[in-house]
């Protein structure tokens, strides 16, 4: 797979496009937050059950865009909550479905 991916980076003749330069910084903190996220997965898993651990896996990005605003100041449109409750509800009926029950 990634022989096929230098290959193709090759043929365009974007082989610069494979230099770090200033992306050194940003490269190893994304590095670093994917392990973080990869115990925090094993430890909610040893912690609570696999179907949780699954949940929050899979809510991840939910979560970021309920702190892109806070942290890389992006705005939140009007469709991106509706969609985001939406999500919620989703996930609450899955977690919680004896609520819904008539």
């Amino acid at each position: 797979m990634v022989c096929c991916f230098f290959l193709y980076i090759a043929a365009r003749g974007k082989t610069s496009d494979l230099k770090l330069k200033k992306r050194k910084g940003s490269l190893l903190l994304q590095g670093v937050l994917v392990v973080a996220c990869m115990l925090l997965y094993f430890t909610c898993l040893k912690i609570t059950c696999v179907s949780i651990a699954i949940l929050l896996q899979y809510t991840a990005p939910f979560y970021v865009m309920l702190a892109s605003p806070l942290i890389l100041n992006e705005k939140i449109r009007k469709e991106s909550i509706s969609v985001l409750f939406i999500a919620i509800t989703g996930v609450f009926l899955i977690v919680k479905p004896e609520v819904f029950r008539a």
